[in-house]
């Protein structure tokens, strides 16, 4: 080393650093591994930045081509790039459209030919020729179809989703599959009717959501207002009567309590319903409820809660364990609520 200023004696010592405190080279050297460490980390993920973008681009530019992914869509009947970020594909024998710059069920539907693949059992379990359906939070209609093809042309299916571009998908993949008699809504169920702010996640066809807080990076999430009803007055105008439902699906980023509070007719005139439900301690914290205090309510509305686990058995819920319970399962979950007449 030349030219080092060795401060214990004031004096610049070429090629020597054995005079240096130990505490100075011991700090020096510390501070070079970090400033070595952080350029090699920055340049590693620049390239790896870099490499997945290429990547994204050559896929984008493959399925703009060539019209389409081919083979490789779920069920093996090929997927099809529609333009405007939107493609066509077959799940379990019926068509879908999905928007292709959705990360987090676009790729399980055209490349899995399945979406939760638990919830989807219990559902069909629960669902029989004849039945109601309501589908709340219905993204881009895939519990939708599976209900409607349960059910029957004798059954009846309504669908909720606020989001314009899931809504259009949800749309169209009804009328695409003949299911033509579907009542597909743009409102969002809450607690009242009014307007809302829908916050879109980037990203995540899944993850929109009426809760402040509740989409990632809010800051840079698109606002939109949407209209909200009540499931009751909502079933009050579109069928005049009090409505039998046997099963629901209620996936609302956080909404759920709200959503319950907005269909008390509906609860009080059915007895037997069933109803799917997504769980989320952090959900439901930022929507300013309490996770215990909202399952003990469901217990006592008479429901017994049960969680459906990866296998699509639902395991009865402790109440006796539930905090221990809330730090050992990944959240969110679904839930399946029912009741005895």
């Amino acid at each position: 080393m030349v030219g080092l200023v060795d401060y214990t004696v004031g004096l610049t010592v070429p090629g020597r650093c054995d005079f240096y405190p130990d505490f100075f080279m011991k700090s020096l050297l510390r501070r070079l591994r970090r400033f070595v460490f952080n350029q090699v980390r920055a340049e590693l993920q620049g390239m790896i930045d870099q490499e997945k973008q290429k990547a994204r681009d050559e896929v984008q530019r493959l399925m703009e081509s060539r019209g389409g992914l081919g083979g490789l869509g779920g069920g093996g009947g090929g997927s099809v790039y529609l333009g405007d970020r939107r493609a066509l594909t077959r799940v379990q024998g019926m068509l879908m459209y999905v928007p292709t710059d959705d990360n987090a069920i676009a790729p399980h539907l055209m490349l899995g030919d399945v979406w939760e693949a638990n919830t989807t059992q219990v559902l069909r379990e629960l669902l029989e020729p004849g039945m109601t359906f309501i589908d709340v939070g219905a993204n881009v209609g895939y519990f939708t179809l599976v209900g409607r093809r349960a059910v029957g042309a004798q059954g009846r299916v309504f669908a909720f989703e606020p989001d314009p571009r899931n809504h259009w998908c949800l749309r169209n993949a009804s009328d695409v599959n003949g299911f033509w008699d579907v009542q597909a809504s743009r409102k969002a169920l809450w607690r009242e009717a009014g307007e809302m702010t829908l916050r879109r996640s980037a990203g995540s066809c899944g993850g929109h959501t009426l809760i402040h807080g509740g989409a990632e990076n809010e800051a840079d999430q698109e606002h939109i207002t949407v209209e909200t009803v009540t499931l009751d007055a909502y079933l009050q105008e579109a069928v005049g009567e009090t409505l039998k439902v046997d099963v629901m699906k209620i996936d609302a980023e956080g909404a759920e309590p709200a959503i319950l509070e907005g269909m008390t007719r509906t609860l009080e005139a059915n007895r037997r319903l069933a109803i799917v439900i997504e769980f989320s301690p952090l959900f439901l914290g930022l929507a300013g409820y309490e996770p215990v205090p909202y399952l003990e309510r469901l217990r006592d509305m008479g429901f017994s809660v049960g969680l459906i686990d990866a296998w699509g058995k639902v395991q009865p819920l402790d109440f006796a364990a539930l905090p221990g319970w809330f730090e050992s399962v990944d959240w969110p979950q679904n839930l399946l609520l029912r009741r005895d007449a």
